[in-house]
Order: C-alpha cells, then structure tokens, then sequence
C-alpha cells in the first residue's frame, strides 16, 4: 500500500468532485478557472 499514492488519488478525486459540483456556481460568480485555487 502507497500511503502516498493513495492520498494523492483521494485528493485529486476529492478536489475534482468538489470543484465539479461547485465549479459552476464559482465560475458564474468569477470568471476565473474552478481548479485554480487548488493550485
């Protein structure tokens, strides 16, 4: 088990879903990118 590895993929989709559920509300209220501020 890649402790690591599998936090990145827990992340990554977690980030993913949240910026896909709320990347539209956050893209009509800024017209910056949904993934930016994860980064």
């Amino acid at each position: 088990m890649n402790t690591r590895r599998d936090f990145l993929k827990q992340s990554l989709l977690g980030a993913g879903a949240l910026a896909f559920a709320n990347g539209s509300a956050l893209a009509k209220q800024t017209a910056k990118p949904p993934m930016r501020f994860i980064f």
